[in-house]
């Protein structure tokens, strides 16, 4: 037992002179933080601590002094960079156009507000501080640095270019052409960029984030566009294929349908030129239309011979456009026919295997039908002598009556096969003869006239819309004299009375 407390005793005096270590050791730690804290608070009521920031500079460990001379030799060297597009940077430099600084405080008073915040831990805190300034440059001189600015100069110019709508490269549909964005500058939106930069000290101006250039109007997501290409391609899909006879065909589809989409080089935007699709139908019409076109006639004879006349094929040409039009919108393959003013009455040579065939010459009518000859009679045709013979020409017949007057109402007939604007076939009874020369001295006032029984027959063998064919024949009855104004055939003369010899129908 005594042994035990002896050595409580011992540990006791072993233990007391640790406490007065440790102790020690704390006391001096104490001391040695008291003494760290009062210098570096000393130290920060004239310095800067770290990571404090005037107007965006940091001035951590800087005197007040020097903090000011910091902030100004900033702006002696204060200088814009100008990101631009598609070209390296640009720069503005502040001393190149007078800039100079006022400011309401200095850095002393920021360091007073400081001394609240000394510490010797969390020093990485940032603490932003700004000094209101006043800022003054010559805008002249900024004004005249712009105009030298590399950007504005032509040669490193482009301009913006609205998205458009333009043929594909298969030439069978339209696509969209992006828009280019360009970099072409609105200068005085430039201008009051840099004011505004320059006045807020701004190390950089990025002109895209700026505004401050030219945009296209329309881009190649515009819905208007777009509508308008769907609606150009629809029309694409068309095909039109026309049946011109003889076996021809023409096919109006994309490669024609294309030559009628303008686009506008101003807006991008493609539309459907009515102009271009009349001038098509124009042209279509003027291959293959008949009328007032000179055409070549085999005559009952075996000859050959030209006649022309307002007989034949004429498109409607406003008609045939409005149909055309709707067929391309409609985006389909259709099959038909022009739509006609006039339509012949065979495909294959207007005429067809039916008609009135008339030799001025020989003074002979035929009546043919299905291409048989079925009536032949000499005639009476227009008096050469009076300057009033009849015209050669393709005509149709217009009319037909009964028990009338002709040659200005001053001979009643029985039967009249009117052709022409006003030409008619018609029996005269009061002459006793017909054919030869007649016609060259005492013929008719313009018409065509016949016995009275075949005037008859002509009568019940013709219908409205028959063609009648008028003739000179053989080239030497024309003597190469011009063709009058209308492309008529000229009268034969006198002399050139010629011989007949029909051919077997």
């Amino acid at each position: 037992m005594g042994d035990i407390c002896e050595s409580g005793k011992g540990k006791r005096k072993y233990l007391k002179p640790v406490f007065m270590v440790l102790l020690f050791a704390v006391v001096m730690a104490v001391f040695a933080f008291m003494l760290l804290f009062t210098k570096k608070s000393e130290y920060y009521k004239t310095h800067f601590q770290e990571n404090v920031f005037v107007n965006g500079i940091p001035v951590g460990d800087l005197t007040a002094e020097e903090a000011d001379e910091l902030i100004s030799e900033n702006i002696e060297d204060y200088s814009l960079k100008l990101v631009l597009r598609y070209m390296p940077r640009e720069e503005i430099l502040g001393s190149d156009i007078g800039l100079k600084t006022e400011y309401e405080r200095k850095a002393e008073d920021i360091l007073k507000e400081e001394e609240s915040f000394i510490r010797l831990f969390n020093t990485d805190e940032r603490r932003d501080y700004s000094i209101a300034r006043s800022v003054s440059f010559d805008e002249d001189k900024l004004l005249s640095l712009t105009d030298e600015l590399e950007c504005l100069k032509a040669q490193n110019v482009t301009e913006p270019r609205n998205a458009y709508i333009a043929l594909a490269e298969d030439k069978k549909s339209f696509t969209i052409v992006s828009e280019v964005e360009g970099n072409l500058i609105n200068k005085e939106r430039l201008k009051s960029a840099l004011r505004d930069a320059v006045s807020e000290l701004s190390q950089e101006l990025d002109l895209d984030k700026s505004g401050v250039y030219e945009e296209p109007d329309i881009r190649e997501t515009d819905p208007e566009l777009n509508k308008r290409l769907s609606e150009l391609n629809r029309y694409m899909r068309a095909s039109i294929k026309l049946d011109m006879g003889q076996g021809r065909t023409e096919v109006c589809d994309s490669d024609d349908i294309s030559e009628m989409i303008i686009t506008d080089s101003e807006s991008g935007m493609a539309a459907f030129s009515d102009e271009k699709l009349r001038e098509y139908v124009e042209e279509t019409a003027a291959k293959y239309d008949t009328v007032g076109k000179i055409r070549r006639f085999e005559t009952v004879y075996g000859s050959i011979v030209e006649v022309t006349g307002d007989y034949g094929r004429e498109t409607d040409i406003e008609a045939e456009t409005e149909r055309l039009k709707a067929d391309i919108f409609s985006g389909d393959s259709i099959e038909r026919e022009p739509v006609y003013k006039k339509k012949p009455q065979s495909s294959e040579n207007d005429w067809g295997d039916s008609y009135i065939e008339v030799n001025l010459t020989a003074q002979k009518l035929f009546v043919i039908k299905d291409g048989k000859e079925i009536m032949s009679s000499d005639i009476v045709s227009g008096c050469e002598a009076d300057g009033c013979g009849t015209a050669s020409g393709i005509y149709e017949v217009t009319g037909m009556e009964t028990n009338v007057t002709v040659e200005d109402k001053a001979y009643p007939v029985n039967y009249c096969v009117i052709f022409g604007d006003d030409l008619s076939f018609y029996d005269a009874s009061w002459r006793s003869a017909f054919g030869g020369n007649i016609y060259k001295t005492s013929g008719t006032g313009g018409s065509i006239s016949l016995p009275y029984s075949k005037a008859k027959e002509l009568y019940r063998n013709s219908c409205k819309g028959m063609p009648v064919i008028c003739y000179r024949t053989a080239d030497e009855a024309r003597q190469d004299i011009p063709a009058g104004p209308t492309g008529e055939l000229p009268c034969a003369t006198s002399s050139d009375a010629l011989h007949f010899q029909k051919k077997d129908i």
